[in-house]
């Protein structure tokens, strides 16, 4: 019985990170003072509005399946310092906002490196 139940666990917790590996995602945070308005992805020829985001606030996102492609952020028409390569999969992605004209990005890690899907949903 403990090892159904363990085992039934581990299958919960991993079970969706199948889905996380075969996805590229971003998570994009506000780590500035103020609001920024009409925070925008664009990725793989498409724009993907994020809304507003107030101080402390994030969204996360999976990305369009499209190939090799490159990610920018943006607020408003302002571009970032943020713009970096993406594929279909297995590229997950941190992006910020320091304030309306300035946000930077990085890789968050690859497989198996990268983190679970569940404590990135959270």
């Amino acid at each position: 019985m403990k090892l159904a139940v363990v085992f039934g666990f581990c299958t919960l917790l991993l079970g969706p990170n199948l889905l996380w590996l075969n996805w590229s995602t971003v998570r994009v945070e506000n780590r500035g003072s103020q609001s920024i308005e009409e925070a925008i992805l664009f990725v793989c020829e498409q724009r993907v509005n994020l809304g507003s985001l107030a101080p402390g606030a994030s969204r996360f996102r999976f990305l369009p399946k499209c190939g090799d492609d490159s990610l920018e952020i943006r607020a408003s028409q302002h571009s970032t310092n943020c713009t970096i390569y993406v594929e279909g999969e297995m590229y997950h992605v941190r992006a910020w906002f320091t304030s309306s004209t300035m946000g930077d990005c990085i890789y968050g890690g690859s497989p198996p490196l990268t983190p679970l899907l569940l404590a990135e949903l959270l």
